[in-house]
């Protein structure tokens, strides 16, 4: 029963054998049909009258494809800045005056606790996406049951805070996960999170905004969100880019067809955290098409196959970028002037510049993938150059200045492809051009 067990929750199993929520973790690089099986799986969860939430990101709409059944959260407390990004040559950006001419319905939330009230209010089966509050509102407050850590975690609006205090956007879902757990509603809901090495870090450390504090605390209440109706679905390149505390905790595991293969039971190394043992005993995903996957837990594991779920004509070649900026005058200073911008140097074949409330980013163009944090100096999970030949190596930081690097993969040449000021190094936006020198 491991693959319906994952699917189907039942407070009194008669279907299944597992009570009440469950957790699966995707483990698929790029190209292997992780977005496609996320709304394949959204699609069943629906029928069995769960109510879906689907993680709103700024450089990504997988969920388009739903956009018709969709109702799209905002937080009142931004403005919210929605885009068509086309891809190809001469393509043109295209703003959405009226994000309701796009998808079902738009609503809006006061903070995490006005959410959840009104997610338990809306009918079952619905297709929710959720973009985070850049205000955090309601979240430290979240955080005051939480038994493992001292104090109230903190979540500081970069209006709020210098840059290097300010708390990034994306643990704002650590305050949603915690209101929940002790606020509810406690009803079916199952949470579609994509690029979760993002947000539940390998590397997390402690600074300002304590997110290895966020995570243990996130292990610590795991369990019970479980058992109070709340399942959890994350998609990941690559395990190892995910918290060992959170890998721990996933009963459910899925190999998706990368070309790589699956664990084996006589090849301990090829173990997944948490798991001590599986029952596949060769190698069944190396060669496996897309359409395919295997899903395993330490006693059981099952093959399975998923439909295409085709996005309409229209949304083949864009994508909606939905940013979230901060309130007018939300960066004014005692003067009323607003701060100047950050300086910035990059190669525009390679990217294209982004920023809102709490973070700037470089997004690497289409083909490629991911993008690069100009904050904290780094490079997202699964960030794939756009240009044959050359990939992404590494950021290079030194006290003034911290540079992207890309090398030729013939030659082993490193160049230079973006210049990312730090916190002593930061007039203004400027010349692009020198970028590659």
């Amino acid at each position: 029963m491991c693959y319906p067990d994952a699917i189907i929750h039942e407070r009194d199993p008669t279907l299944t054998k597992s009570t009440k929520g469950t957790d699966v973790l995707f483990k698929g690089d790029r190209d292997s049909g992780k977005t496609t099986k996320a709304l394949w799986l959204s699609k069943r969860l629906m029928e069995r009258g769960e109510r879906v939430l689907w993680r709103g990101r700024y450089d990504g709409s997988g969920w388009l494809a739903f956009k018709h059944w969709a109702t799209v959260w905002l937080p009142s407390n931004a403005r919210a800045e929605t885009t068509w990004m086309e891809e190809g040559e001469g393509a043109e950006l295209s703003d959405v005056d009226d994000l309701e001419s796009v998808v079902r319905t738009v609503r809006y939330y006061d903070d995490v606790y006005d959410l959840l009230d009104q997610l338990g209010e809306t009918p079952q089966g619905t297709f929710n996406v959720i973009y985070p509050d850049p205000s955090f509102s309601g979240c430290e407050e979240a955080t005051e049951g939480l038994e493992n850590v001292a104090g109230k975690l903190p979540f500081v609006p970069e209006w709020e805070a210098d840059e290097k205090d300010a708390t990034p956007l994306i643990h704002w879902w650590f305050g949603f996960w915690f209101a929940r757990k002790e606020h509810g509603p406690f009803v079916w809901m199952s949470l579609i999170f994509d690029e979760v090495g993002d947000w539940l870090e390998e590397g997390a450390t402690q600074e300002t905004s304590r997110l290895y504090d966020k995570i243990k605390s996130l292990r610590k209440v795991w369990a019970a969100s479980r058992k109070r109706l709340m399942s959890m679905y994350f998609f990941a390149h690559k395990e190892k880019n995910v918290h060992w505390m959170v890998r721990e905790e996933f009963k459910w595991r899925v190999h998706m067809p990368d070309g790589s293969p699956n664990p084996r039971m006589k090849v301990r190394s090829s173990l997944p955290q948490g798991f001590d043992k599986v029952k596949m005993v060769g190698d069944l995903m190396s060669d496996m098409k897309v359409g395919v996957g295997l899903i395993y837990t330490q006693n059981e594991f099952a093959m399975f196959r998923w439909d295409d779920i085709p996005e309409e004509p229209e949304d083949e070649r864009r994508w909606l970028s939905v940013k979230l900026l901060p309130p007018e005058g939300a960066f004014e200073d005692d003067d009323g002037q607003e701060g100047a911008s950050q300086q910035l140097e990059f190669d525009e074949d390679l990217f294209t510049h982004w920023e809102n409330a709490t973070q700037e980013r470089l997004i690497v163009n289409q083909p490629g993938s991911g993008y690069v944090d100009v904050v904290n100096a780094d490079l997202s999970e699964g960030v794939e150059s756009p240009i044959s030949g050359l990939e992404f190596v590494d950021v290079d930081e030194d006290s003034e200045v911290a540079e992207v690097l890309m090398k030729n993969v013939e030659t082993d040449e490193k160049i230079v492809v973006a210049r990312l000021p730090t916190a002593s190094s930061k007039p203004g936006v400027g010349g692009r051009s020198e970028v590659g020198a």
